[in-house]
């Protein structure tokens, strides 16, 4: 939408401070510009020198590098070419060696040894020995005392050098080496050091030092007469310098000088210099050293070979050299280049900068105006979101109603397309039943009559239904045109009555519940006012309606309470829990009658947690109450005549136990003849008759008053420590004679450490002993009994007396157990009993806290299980003592944990 003048005005003005602002701005960065040209150029000219120089260096190194990679290839070829030349001769000596020793082995052989002959022969072979002085047969005549026989001696050294004085043999020097010679080495050689002549040669080309060497080799070994051991060796003579043939080597031209040595005497052997002179004068340029290893018939020595520079490694150490002179070069003339080259740029620069300063001034009223026109542009979007984002209709329209102009909504609302829509009337979009109206309502806008005008009417949707939306005019603005033209809004109003029609058919529905509910349903305020009812309610309390309980009930808790003291608690139950669910309470209704109701009520509270009222649910439960109270008192009148029962029956035990004991101990006497023989043999065996049903009728009778006195709570227990093995034991004793005359067979398993248990012997005797009887009654012959126990995960004991009998079906189990009840059947019927026994097993347990299990199938067997309790169980030897011990002392309620 168009924005007014005043806005523009004010927007202007605006602007143009801004212009100015932006002038100093514009200063700033010109001067801010021109000193980075500056520190810029600078830079510039430092990267460049910084660079070349990185560049001439790594260049430099990486020549460096490969040319002393490739002379340490050259240095490592020669010396070690020169290291096996050496070591080639030191084995032509090896060879000389040994074949001398063959030699001088074959002719010692002879039968006559002729050391003339051997000398000849030695002789002959002169050329093989021009490298040695002397060669000497040694012969040991005795430990350690040689004599000596000259088998070769040099005439002339053949090399040109000047010896000192000849070197003799000093056989005491050489007696002491051969006494320090291993017995397994065959040949070695040793320095003369004692002797200390030193053959030498200098000359302008070499200067030669060598220390003369013996080379013994053992020949052979005898034992004389006297059973010593005695050997024969060859010495051979020589300096080092004829043994390496030194002519040869200093052929060598790489090789400046070398030089053998003994480590271990720290003794120099040989030493040959090639450039005496230039060595002296310091021109000798030395490239490498190396140090190798040679060895001369097991003496080891060290080889050191000093490698000159030759013509090419020369040439090749200038290259980095030259390299880094030609990259300085490079690097200075580029860095002269690009100062210049910025001299020229600076000069450049300052002629711009007046352009720079003139244009910048053309510029800045552009500038302002493009600024202007974009904060009206984003001014114009903002005003246009924000009409957009609102959710009602806004449009505009000219007098005659055509529409000029639609926001977003227009789209969300009908569906119809903003462009297909502007130009056309606004009275064809409303619904034909509301045309008038809003045709009307535009008319006195218009006129100035009405400032406003508000409407509820239909706008058509793209698919032809009418949308509900309240319509709102009061904005009156003058075009371009300098016409009049209206603004208004379209409210959409189709969700809010869509609401208020479900709210109203929610509280219809609702209403029509509470109104026809059974139950009665109410609401009341903290002073025990009635706010709401239902007429179940009502009808509840003896009322009409609703209305009338309402307003004669001014005190809930007084007018309808039987008791006022049963609301009190109820209400002080809500403020603890909040809630109560099915609260039992006794009412009184308007004609005075008293009823029961089941209540189930809630506290409301507001957002302060203050209490607003109670609201619940009641149900009139009067006929279920009077039934639960009618069941009360029979089951008191049942107990009572159950009692009376038991006490009949342990008044009738009592008066039938004394004529018995009579009848028992008479019939006794009779039957054991105590007074004197019995006449006829007809009468004992009717004693003996009358005794058995006596002790049969006896028996009976303790069952039934055991019974009795159990149901009547008069039996306690005469509690102790209990060895359940030991009571097993004695048990099974008792009842081998009956199973053996049934042929049956009775298995204990209990272990003999098993726990103890808290609890009256005899009656766990009694239980053991009525489970065997009814097991051996019902297990025909040929079965099996087997007593077993066991503890569960929850610590209680388990022993369990399983039977091969007939069993029974799970609904005869019930009828087993309860009081005088028999399975009628030919094998139970084949015996008497008075059905207890199973009652009285189930009551002494239960006296214990632990209970009876059966299990049981016909034709299968039965399974009877006394689970006694966990805290009547003594678990290991300790705690049975400590048990042991208190029932000594007489303490009562013993529990174990």
């Amino acid at each position: 939408m168009p924005k007014s003048d005043d806005t523009i005005l004010e927007k202007n003005s605006g602007h143009q401070s801004d212009a100015a602002a932006d002038s100093v701005q514009a200063n700033d960065f010109q001067f801010s510009q021109d000193k980075s040209k500056f520190l810029g150029s600078g830079m510039t000219f430092l990267m460049v020198l910084l660079n070349g120089l990185i560049l001439t260096g790594t260049a430099f190194a990486i020549l460096s590098v490969f040319i002393n990679e490739m002379r340490m290839d050259d240095v490592r070829m020669i010396s070690g070419h020169f290291h096996d030349n050496i070591e080639q001769y030191l084995d032509n000596v090896a060879d000389v060696v040994d074949s001398s020793a063959q030699l001088a082995e074959l002719e010692m052989a002879q039968p006559d040894l002729d050391l003339d002959h051997l000398r000849d022969n030695f002789t002959a072979l002169k050329q093989s020995y021009s490298r040695f002085d002397q060669v000497v047969l040694l012969d040991e005549i005795e430990a350690n005392r040689f004599v000596s026989f000259p088998l070769y001696t040099k005439e002339s050294n053949g090399e040109g050098l000047s010896a000192k004085p000849e070197t003799h043999l000093n056989l005491g020097a050489i007696q002491d080496i051969i006494a320090q010679i291993d017995p397994d080495k065959k040949v070695m050689a040793v320095p003369l050091t004692r002797d200390e002549h030193i053959l030498s040669r200098e000359s302008a080309s070499v200067k030669i030092q060598s220390v003369p060497v013996i080379i013994i080799r053992r020949i052979a070994s005898d034992v004389r007469e006297n059973g010593e051991r005695t050997s024969r060796f060859l010495l051979f003579k020589s300096y080092l310098s004829s043994l390496v043939d030194n002519r040869l080597l200093s052929g060598w031209e790489e090789i400046s000088r070398y030089k053998i040595t003994d480590p271990q005497r720290k003794l120099t052997l040989l030493s040959a210099d090639y450039d005496p002179l230039e060595r002296e004068s310091g021109h000798v340029q030395i490239s490498h050293t190396t140090n190798r290893e040679v060895v001369l018939f097991g003496l080891p020595l060290n080889l050191h070979i000093d490698i000159r520079n030759n013509q090419q490694n020369a040439f090749l150490s200038t290259i980095p050299f030259l390299m880094m002179m030609f990259g300085s070069v490079l690097t200075i003339i580029g860095t002269l280049y690009v100062h210049n080259n910025q001299k020229q740029s600076r000069r450049l620069s300052a002629m711009n900068k007046a352009l720079a300063d003139k244009n910048m001034e053309l510029n800045k009223q552009g500038q302002a105006r493009e600024k202007l026109y974009k904060t009206l542009q984003k001014s114009e979007a903002e005003h246009k979101s924000i009409v957009n984002a609102v959710s009602d209709i806004i449009f505009e329209t000219d007098a005659k109603g055509q529409i000029v102009y639609l926001n977003e909504s227009w789209v969300r609302v009908t569906g119809w397309d903003i462009k297909k829509t502007l130009g056309r009337s606004l009275f064809d979009m409303v619904h034909p039943k509301d045309r008038s109206e809003v045709e009307s309502g535009f008319a006195g806008v218009f006129s100035k009559n009405e400032k406003t005008f508000r409407a509820f009417l239909g706008l058509r949707t793209l698919n032809g239904n009418f949308r509900e939306v309240e319509l709102s005019l009061s904005v009156l603005r003058r075009s371009n045109d300098n016409s009049y033209h209206a603004v208004g809004t379209f409210t959409d109003v189709e969700e809010r009555r869509r609401a208020e029609r479900a709210l109203a058919e929610a509280e219809k529905k609702y209403r029509n519940i509470v109104e026809n509910a059974s139950a009665g349903i109410f609401q009341i305020s903290p002073e025990g006012q009635f706010l709401s009812a239902n007429p179940a309610l009502a009808k509840m309390f003896g009322y009409e309606t609703a209305e009338d309980m309402i307003q004669d009930v001014a005190d809930f808790q007084t007018q309808l309470h039987v008791n006022p003291d049963d609301r009190t608690a109820l209400n002080r139950e809500l403020e603890k829990e909040g809630s109560v669910s099915n609260y039992e309470i006794q009412m009184r209704t308007a004609d005075g009658r008293n009823i029961w109701m089941s209540e189930s009520t809630r506290a409301v509270y507001d957002d302060d947690n203050t209490l607003l009222y109670f609201e619940g649910i009641t149900e009139d439960i009067t006929q279920r109450k009077e039934a639960e109270l009618a069941m009360m008192a029979a089951k008191k009148e049942s107990d009572l005549a159950n009692r009376a029962k038991s006490e009949f029956l342990a008044n009738m035990s009592h008066e039938l136990r004394t004529p018995l004991n009579a009848i028992i101990g008479f019939s006794e006497i009779i039957k054991n003849e105590v007074f004197g023989a019995v006449g006829k043999k007809e009468y004992n065996e009717y004693a003996t008759d009358i005794y058995d049903s006596g002790r049969r009728l006896l028996k009976v009778i303790n069952e039934i008053l055991d019974v009795s006195k159990i149901e009547a709570g008069d039996r306690q227990l005469n509690e102790g420590l209990v060895n359940v093995y030991d009571v097993s034991r004695a048990c099974v004793s008792l009842c081998s004679t009956k199973a053996e005359a049934g042929n049956l067979k009775i298995e204990n398993n209990l272990p003999e450490d098993m726990p103890c248990v808290v609890g009256e012997e005899l009656a766990i005797k009694q239980m053991l002993m009525n489970l065997m009887h009814n097991a051996i009654k019902f297990t025909s012959p040929g079965g099996r009994i087997i007593l077993s126990e066991d503890m569960d995960d929850e610590g209680n004991l388990r022993i369990s007396l399983t039977d091969t009998g007939i069993g029974m079906d799970q609904e005869d189990i019930g009828k087993a157990i309860s009081p005088f009840g028999q399975l009628d059947n030919s094998l139970s019927r084949s015996g008497s009993g008075t059905g207890l026994g199973l009652t009285l097993v189930n009551s002494l347990i239960r006296l214990h806290g632990g209970e009876l299990e059966i299990l049981s199938q016909k034709k299968v067997g039965t399974t009877a299980t006394l689970v006694f309790p966990a805290k009547r169980v003594a678990k290991d030897r300790d705690e049975a003592r400590e048990v042991e011990r208190a029932v000594k002392d007489g303490k009562d309620n013993i529990v174990i944990l």
